[in-house]
């Protein structure tokens, strides 16, 4: 799968057929306990078009396509991509809450996995979502903290819910009994949502990887 400009939320939930949504904001800045996971700078999507051995060559060739990621001066996190739409560049800015998914040792330690929660008319500006309404993906970081390389996945409703039903989280179903929408009503459930999403994607891990390239 090509992955565009805005890697890490297309691919986080855009891209489901049915990710984890919720009505209003579950997580706020004062959720992202723990020191912060991810490198500031420029990063990008590895993919059949942006290998490592791509990503590495200066100017980035055309088929790596970087993102800038930062803290804002309220803690969220600022991811900003670049696209081309009729011969036009348009630069877009999606705000992120990224807290741990899972209890970590001591108020000060990293977690090995983290809940991403971003609004969908921010990644969308097509989207009919209401404004309060969230979206939610995760990420697991890769070697060293703060990250310099993450895996990326979506929390989709059929991963999340396919060892049985979480309390917190109600969902509708086709005439298959496949979930097609999962709304989430308290953090718990999320975390626990992208706890099993987690495993869920784990055979997917070498096709949803971002590294960091510099400040």
């Amino acid at each position: 799968m090509r992955i565009p400009p805005l890697a890490l939320l297309t691919a986080l939930s855009l891209g489901a057929c049915s990710p984890l949504t919720s009505t209003h904001p579950l997580f706020t800045v004062a959720d992202q306990t723990g020191p912060p996971p991810l490198t500031e700078g420029v990063w990008v999507a590895l993919d059949t078009n942006c290998t490592r051995d791509q990503a590495a060559a200066t100017p980035l060739p055309d088929g790596c396509e970087p993102l800038a990621v930062h803290r804002s001066a309220d803690g969220s996190w600022l991811v900003s991509g670049s696209k081309v739409e009729d011969g036009v560049q348009h630069t877009q800015t999606i705000h992120l809450i990224v807290a741990p998914a899972v209890p970590t040792a001591n108020a000060d330690a990293f977690a090995p996995l983290y809940i991403v929660q971003f609004s969908p008319r921010e990644a969308d500006a097509n989207d009919d979502a209401s404004r309060d309404a969230r979206i939610y993906g995760a990420i697991a970081p890769v070697g060293g903290l703060p990250a310099q390389e993450i895996i990326f996945f979506d929390i989709e409703c059929g991963a999340a819910l396919r060892e049985g039903p979480i309390d917190g989280i109600t969902a509708e179903q086709d005439a298959q009994g496949h979930p097609t929408h999962c709304t989430a009503a308290k953090p718990e459930a999320a975390r626990l949502a992208a706890q099993r999403a987690a495993i869920e994607n784990l055979g997917n891990v070498d096709q949803s990887r971002m590294i960091f390239l510099h400040p």
